[in-house]
């Protein structure tokens, strides 16, 4: 650390100290941070979790630097992804999740680096690959783990890798003691079916043993707590983590697109059911918006099933055919634009770069221009004045929200006039429209 940040950290420090602890359960912490950027809820959360995490970063990472940007890369991807966590009440379980695909990602390119420095130098007496050490059966038996059902991966991330005892584990969960002995026993025959696939054998004692021993939960290092607060609340990242956190992120929105197009295309190949309406049959569907965010089991469960052809209701039941894949059209255009609008407004408030892009910053042009698609795809679904008005309005308080966040870095230099005026233009085209909309009732 450079001896001109050092009075910066150790003031921060001192900061952090005096932040009190925040009671609740996580998921009203993690309403709060994503509603109101609550410091508070946030490093509550961290110091909640921080120990899970840690000891995540630190099993897969040998060197305690790596493990160190691993674990302020997850609290980073929690901030700029705290808008869109499905489910609140599971922050410990996503973290975990996130803290894992992290730690491996990080594990993955200083292979790639160690890779590229062998190539570079002379060639070496070529030796026999290693058999799979205990080392590598923790890292099988992390993602097996991650891979469980929520409802099975809970308990075990409680009671063994936190240390919980059943009751707390229960309490917790709020389920009686004999639900969550049920639970872990069907999570641990999972377990073994799954390892042994992939060719790791071993009893019930052996993975009860190796399940304890993986244990993950550890003091985190105070100063670690203190820069990883800084990097999330900040912005203070060091290109290491910045593009660690980006490649995960990238990886994330990539993994959940891949899903939803599969389950689309898949059962869209079902006789006579079309793209357009299983995608209105999704929408409505509370199961299937649940299958959507990360989870592979469920989705191969909900698969196997049987499926029945979905009632497809049209706009208007004397509209034509051609009329009817319109509407479903403009639905799916609606959503989809609806998407890269969260994306989008989350990296540009963080200040952060379009995953994918080779480090492109999101700009306030990029923003609005994505904006104005889904008031444009919004507008063109609104079957009555009321609701090109209610489009209309949206649009205006997301030109409100962007005007804010430029005029806070515009006061402090981030941003030049021009963009301040560009953002104010935005506002008042956006109520002008508004105003005319009302006219034409």
């Amino acid at each position: 650390m450079s001896e001109g940040r050092r009075p910066a950290l150790l003031a921060y420090l001192q900061r952090l100290g005096s932040i009190p602890e925040v009671e609740g359960s996580d998921a009203h912490l993690l309403e709060r941070f994503a509603r109101e950027r609550d410091e508070a809820a946030f490093t509550s959360l961290m110091r909640r979790h921080g120990p899970l995490v840690w000891g995540v970063c630190r099993q897969v990472l040998a060197q305690e630097q790596a493990a160190e940007d691993a674990f302020q890369a997850t609290f980073l991807v929690l901030v700029r992804k705290a808008r869109s966590v499905s489910k609140r009440a599971s922050v410990r379980s996503w973290l975990y999740g996130v803290a894992l695909r992290v730690a491996v990602r990080a594990r993955q390119r200083e292979g790639l680096r160690r890779l590229r420095e062998q190539n570079s130098s002379p060639p070496q007496a070529v030796e026999a690959p290693p058999k799979v050490g205990w080392d590598e059966v923790r890292l099988i038996l992390d993602e097996e783990i991650q891979r469980l059902p929520e409802k099975y991966r809970l308990p075990i991330i409680l009671c063994y890798l936190e240390g919980q005892t059943n009751d707390e584990a229960a309490r917790q969960l709020n389920c009686p003691r004999g639900t969550l002995a049920v639970r872990m026993a069907r999570a641990r025959k999972r377990l073994r079916t799954r390892l042994r696939h992939r060719g790791v054998t071993l009893s019930a004692g052996s993975l009860a043993v190796l399940l304890t021993e993986n244990a993950t939960s550890s003091t985190v290092p105070p100063l670690l707590l203190t820069r990883t607060a800084e990097v999330a609340l900040m912005g203070a990242a060091s290109h290491s983590i910045s593009t660690l956190t980006e490649g995960v992120l990238h990886a994330m929105f990539v993994s959940k697109l891949k899903v939803a197009s599969a389950l689309v295309l898949m059962l869209a190949a079902i006789g006579g059911v079309g793209v357009g309406a299983y995608y209105l049959h999704a929408q409505d569907s509370p199961k299937l918006k649940e299958l959507l965010p990360e989870d592979a089991d469920k989705l191969h469960k909900e698969l196997d099933k049987p499926l029945r052809r979905p009632d497809v209701v049209a706009p208007d039941k004397k509209a034509s055919e051609a009329e009817e894949r319109l509407h479903k059209l403009l639905l799916a255009r609606r959503d989809m634009a609806d998407q890269e609008w969260k994306e989008r407004y989350e990296l540009y408030r963080v200040g952060a770069n379009e995953p994918g892009t080779g480090g492109v910053p999101v700009t306030l042009h990029m923003l609005l221009d994505t904006a104005k698609r889904l008031l444009k795809a919004e507008l063109e679904l609104s079957a009555n004045n009321a609701e090109r008005l209610k489009a209309r309005e949206k649009y205006l308080k997301w030109a409100k929200e962007v005007v804010d966040i430029i005029e806070a870095q515009y006061k402090v230099g981030r941003v030049g006039k021009s963009t301040f005026a560009s953002a104010l233009y935005e506002q008042l085209d956006a109520e002008i429209e508004l105003e005319r909309e009302k006219l034409r009732k």
